[in-house]
C-alpha cells in the first residue's frame, strides 16, 4: 500500500506516508496475517469515527474474515444482509469467507438471499 491510497482518500501527504509505513510495518512484523490485522484495526476505526457516515457491512464482514473471526465475520453478514447490500449477491465468489461455508448460519444466509448452497 502506498501513500497515494491514503491521500485519495484525504490525507495529507505526509499523513498518507506514514499510514502506508503503519501497514508496510504490520506486513513486516507478521506477514499476510498482520497485514490484515492492521486493515481490520484500520475498519473498525472508521466505523468509531464521527465522519464516518456509512461503511458497508460487508467490507467489515471480509476484514474479519481475513483475520479468521469466523463469528464476527458471520455477524457482519448478517448486518450486511439487513442493509440489503447488492454485493452480498456475490458472497459466494468472496474466497475469504471459505472458512465459513460450510457453517449453517452461512447457507441459511446464501438460502435468504436466493443463491443456491
Amino acid at each position: 500500500m502506498t501513500g497515494i491510497y491514503f491521500e485519495l482518500a484525504g490525507a495529507s501527504p505526509g499523513e498518507g506516508a506514514e499510514r502506508a509505513a503503519e501497514f508496510r510495518r504490520a506486513f513486516r512484523d507478521g506477514g499476510p496475517q498482520g497485514y490484515w490485522q492492521k486493515n481490520l484495526e484500520e475498519t473498525l476505526k472508521q466505523l468509531q469515527a464521527a465522519e464516518a457516515q456509512y461503511l458497508p457491512a460487508l467490507d467489515v464482514a471480509d476484514a474479519y474474515a481475513r483475520v479468521g473471526n469466523n463469528e464476527k465475520t458471520l455477524e457482519w453478514l448478517e448486518k450486511s444482509y439487513a442493509q440489503r447490500d447488492g454485493n452480498l449477491t456475490l458472497v459466494k465468489s468472496y474466497p475469504e469467507f471459505k472458512d465459513i461455508r460450510k457453517d449453517p448460519r452461512f447457507r441459511d444466509l446464501l438460502r435468504r438471499i436466493g443463491l443456491p448452497d
